[in-house]
């Protein structure tokens, strides 16, 4: 054999290196995916769901829906999150919109850190009390979800895992090692057992197998626990086969089900798996969450102005075949309804970017919500929760360093509770699946099912040119004997009425400007009564069998005669259907009396229809009629289904002491008695905090060691002069770093300066979340001038926290530092540059720190972590020349300007509300100037406010429980004091409270819910006067 040349055997020498390590990687994942799989004694058979003997009701499911007691449901529901509404009255108002946007359910992810401060301790009051939260769900009707984690993510503090746990360091924290590496810790699963016996009795309790009107219907266990990343194997079987096993011991025997990635395929499978199997789709990322950020800061994902609309292809490319896709998973992916855990409701927004919740609800869109259910109701999805419907507020320090105090997740409701546009038209939707129920448990046609060819017919689309088509069309009938064969107008709802003691049809239809068209009904229709601007006719194609009616009108309705019954349609246009509000009741709800009976009745129709008011309800049950108005609207209509023909009745407004628009410049209210005082650092306990032995610029203790997680830590630094000053002057050098903010305060007297440490991106300084190893020194260089030439110098460092990351995916970030990560301090020469390091000289200090321990507290994210938050001594009243300018009015708005002086300062006062009686006026308190300031109002952390930028919110909701006080108690913190870059020193915060101004123009921005920015377009405040009679 010749002997190889040179290039053939570096060839070969490639490709046997390609071969070994591509076996190694092979043999690597081997080994991972036996890892993953487990080997805990715990099968499927062991855990899975089993109906009770002697269940007070049954559930059961096909692979086409839910079915409790034999009745097949579709489920329709949206993340709720009591923890972030810190007023739990507010709940059930809440909740009530959620049910007049259409949802049949709601899902609850329960927080464990925000019942659980510290080990063994749980607390179930105020709004953190389930037992009444599931009550208030039965008694509104609402099925729910319950989510009870361990880990639930959703951009909170370690994802809803508590801080004394994390503390805990030879925990790891959902298995991670590192990251994406997750061999088991049965000592991580014994804490998760604790956490599941406290909360999951309370949850058992309200389950409809254990309760005759319960509402629980099924238990998710875990979260995101990913089988794969990109290939990698890192879930955990026996992480799932211990919580199941738990679940079941603590009394739980609905189905259950883990969240998973649409691309897992081992559900169900003999490696192990649970009930049903769920799957979240989130399908338009903002930019400024695109996922390149990770790698990329992109000017285009922070500036808003560049942003481009979403191309509808990632949609269709993201929903088409997602129903073949997960059928074939096998399992209960194929026997199992298709079922998506969290459906993209909206997005969230961060720190350091110029765009706000507003802007996030313009990208989408209000048809974007609809559109993804549209879209998920063609694949055969019957259940579905939508992430969110209500976002709230991240109060106090509930959120992780993705987002700020705002959770308006530019939802359908919006955070001041307005139902946005996106809800009414996902409402349409859901009305139209709910009043239609029977599309949702149909098999596919087969091909040679019967069809109807037709010969060509015209289809004219929103005023563009006709465009004739060819086709077979399929047609399905309904229980009554309507026959329809297509439409282009939209159909948005199904009711009955009884018309001369038969029960008949009717349809809600669209025929204006915006949209409308014809209907094609098989046989011969003819017109038999009507009413309004309708004026509808019939044109019979007698070679197709099939009877056309066309529209000249937008408003009325008629009645057609269509063998062997009558159907009568009502056609509304777009202004109207934004209001039309159906009162759906499922048959569960339903007691024996003459209510039950009523409601059983409906079936699947709306138990009332009405349209006219921004608001409106029937509540059955209590024989009320809850209405709100806003500006112009005069009368609401409402369709009873079991009323005689015509089924309509109204009633008209009560009038107002005053036009709501005359309330655009109303004082809401003033502010009075305020006091204050100074940030005393030397009154605070003190801890001597020594510098690592390993790493010497590194404290030895960090803040999650400490328990101070809940926002700010103080650091002390002395310096005797000795240090610096040994026989020529010199400056003092401090390099520090920190995450996420600092202010630097040298002896009181002088703010050295300040930065923040915050990214998007993975690997960098203060990176919102993953790997954050780099240092981020920024140097402070402190001129011998303002230094003490005896004693000791004091420098004191004010950290503020955005929280702890949140563990996320295979993301080994919970424990990323906080608080003080590195710190050096030297002396230069008096004159010396940048590049004088060589001549500077490390100086000895003494480090201490200070806080407060939140595994102390009652309510760990309740509080900013400063120790004298709570101290109500020391406050002396302001004088006119420390308010600039004085209280009063400036176009109708109380202004209150406030100022730290030289060290931060509190400030404590009262607002006395100025509400005009019987309306309803949600309030925002609006925050202004350069400097920071963190506000309580009745005792609770509502605002953080960051006047140079760090955070684009100016805007907090005031909770409107609250507003029922005809005076409220404030407590503000402002510090700063530092020279920004603009020139402007941060050392004034304004305060004012105001209504929320919304965007009142044409199209999207009539029902967005966006503040109005006063210049373009036009503007309304948003208020309603509200009614309710039987």
């Amino acid at each position: 054999m010749a002997a190889l040349t040179a290039p053939q055997q570096t060839a070969l020498a490639t490709v046997a290196t390609i071969a070994v390590l591509a076996a190694g990687l092979l043999a690597l994942k081997r080994m991972r995916r036996v890892r993953q799989l487990g080997s805990l004694p715990i099968s499927s058979s062991d855990v899975c769901y089993a109906p009770p003997a002697g269940g007070t009701n049954t559930l059961t499911w096909t692979k086409h829906s839910l079915i409790i007691n034999g009745t097949p449901l579709v489920i329709l529901a949206a993340e709720f999150h009591p923890w972030r509404i810190p007023d739990r009255k507010r709940w059930e108002a809440v909740l009530k919109l959620y049910k007049s946007i259409g949802f049949n359910a709601i899902r609850i992810y329960f927080h464990w850190g925000f019942h659980s401060p510290n080990e063994g301790v749980y607390h179930w009051d105020g709004n953190r009390d389930i037992d009444y939260l599931l009550t208030l769900c039965e008694e509104l009707d609402l099925f729910v979800i319950a989510a009870p984690g361990p880990y639930i993510c959703s951009e909170t503090q370690a994802g809803g895992l508590p801080s004394w746990l994390v503390a805990k360091k030879d925990v790891r924290i959902r298995h991670s090692n590192f990251d994406f590496d997750k061999p088991y810790d049965m000592q991580y699963s014994l804490y998760c057992r604790e956490w599941m016996q406290a909360i999951l009795p309370i949850i058992a309790a309200h389950q409809i197998t254990q309760k005759p009107n319960g509402c629980v219907i099924l238990l998710q266990i875990e979260n995101e626990n990913f089988e794969t990343l990109i290939g990698i194997p890192i879930g955990s079987s026996d992480d799932m086969r211990f919580l199941a096993r738990t679940a079941r011991e603590c009394g739980i025997d609905a189905g259950s089900w883990i969240a998973r990635d649409e691309k897992h395929k081992e559900c169900g499978k003999a490696t192990f798996g649970l009930d049903l199997y769920a799957y979240d789709k989130y399908v338009v990322f903002a930019p400024t969450s695109d996922p390149s950020n990770l790698a990329v800061n992109a000017d285009t994902h922070r500036d808003h102005s560049k942003w481009t609309d979403w191309e509808p292809k990632i949609v269709e490319s993201a929903m088409d075949q997602m129903e073949r896709k997960v059928r074939g998973f096998g399992g209960c992916a194929a026997t199992g309804p298709m079922f998506i855990a969290e459906l993209q409701g909206g997005w969230f927004n961060h720190y350091e970017l110029g765009c706000s919740y507003d802007t996030i609800y313009d990208f989408y869109g209000e048809d974007y919500t609809r559109l993804v259910y549209d879209s998920s109701f063609a694949q055969g999805v019957t259940m579905i929760s939508y992430y969110m419907g209500y976002g709230g507020t991240n109060w106090g320090t509930l959120g992780d360093p993705d987002v700020y105090t705002s959770y308006d997740y530019s939802a359908c409701i919006r955070e001041f509770m307005y139902l946005s546009g996106r809800g009414r038209k996902l409402r349409l939707g859901l009305a139209f699946t709910r009043s239609f129920n029977l599309l949702t448990r149909t098999d596919r046609i087969p091909p040679k099912a019967q069809t109807i060819k037709t010969t060509k017919y015209t289809v004219t689309l929103i005023k563009r040119p006709a465009v004739k088509l060819k086709g077979t069309l399929e047609y399905k009938s309904d229980t009554s004997g309507v026959h329809l064969l297509f439409s282009t107008a939209p159909i948005h709802l199904r009711t009955h009425i009884l018309v001369e003691g038969r029960r008949t049809q009717v349809w809600i239809v669209q025929n204006d400007s915006k949209a409308g068209g014809e209907l094609a009904f098989q046989g011969e229709v003819w017109v038999t009564r009507g009413r309004g601007e309708l004026g509808a006719s019939v044109n019979v194609v007698k070679e197709a069998s099939a009877s056309i009616i066309s529209f000249k009108g937008a408003y009325g309705w008629c009645g057609f005669h269509h063998r062997p019954s009558e159907l009568l349609i009502l056609a509304l246009p777009e202004e109207e259907l934004y209001k039309l509000s159906p009162t759906f009741e499922e048959g569960f709800w339903a007691d024996k009396g003459r209510i039950g009976d009523m409601i059983r009745a409906c079936g699947s129709d709306p138990v009332s229809v009405s349209w006219g008011s921004y608001f409106a309800q029937h509540d059955i049950k209590r024989g009320t009629f809850e209405v709100e108005w806003q500006e112009g609207e005069d009368c609401v209509f409402a369709l009873h289904p079991l009323a005689g023909f015509p089924g309509l009745e109204f009633k008209e407004r009560h009038s107002t002491d005053a036009p709501l628009s005359t309330l655009q410049n109303h004082s809401m209210g003033q502010f009075h008695s305020w006091s204050a005082r100074s940030v005393d650092f030397d009154s605070y306990s003190w801890i001597p905090l020594a510098m690592s032995t390993k790493k010497a610029t590194v404290p030895a203790l960090d803040t999650i060691d400490l328990g101070y997680t809940s926002g700010h830590v103080l650091y002390k630094i002395s310096v005797p002069a000795t240090e610096y000053m040994p026989v020529e002057a010199r400056n003092l050098v401090l390099s520090l770093d920190t995450r996420h903010r600092c202010i630097i305060y040298l002896n009181k007297e002088y703010v050295v300066g300040g930065h923040t440490s915050y990214a998007l991106q993975l690997f960098s300084h203060g990176a919102k979340q993953g790997p954050d190893p780099f240092q981020d020194l920024q140097r402070y260089i402190i001129p011998h001038e303002k230094l003490r030439r005896s004693g000791v110098n004091t420098l004191y460092i004010l950290v503020e926290s955005w929280g702890l990351n949140r563990q996320a995916f295979a993301l080994n970030d919970v424990r990323n530092g906080r608080g003080i990560r590195h710190l050096k301090v030297e002396s230069e020469p008096v004159g010396g540059t940048y590049a004088g390091f060589l001549f500077n000289r490390r100086v000895k200090f003494g480090l201490e720190v200070t806080g407060v321990d939140a595994r102390e507290l009652h309510q760990p994210f309740n509080h900013c972590g400063l120790p004298d938050e709570e101290f109500g001594v020391g406050y002396l009243p302001l004088i006119g020349s420390e308010i600039v300018p004085a209280s009063g009015a400036h176009d109708g708005v109380a202004v209150l300007t406030l100022r730290p002086e030289k060290q931060p300062r509190w400030f404590q006062g009262a607002i006395k509300l100025s509400l005009p009686h019987g309306v309803r006026v949600p309030l925002r308190l609006h925050l202004s100037g350069p400097a920071t300031a963190h506000v309580w109002i009745q005792n609770t952390y509502l605002a953080k406010y960051y006047g140079n930028g760090d955070c684009v919110q100016k805007d907090f909701i005031i909770p409107e429980t609250y507003l029922a006080e005809k005076e409220l108690s404030v407590k503000v913190l402002v510090y700063d004091g530092r020279r920004l870059q603009s020139g402007e020193v941060a050392d004034w915060v304004g305060l004012s409270v105001k209504g929320w101004n919304i965007e009142n123009g044409e199209g999207q921005a009539k029902w967005s819910g966006n503040l109005w920015d006063g210049e373009t377009g036009s503007g309304v405040l948003f208020a309603t006067t509200q009614e309710s009679w039987r």
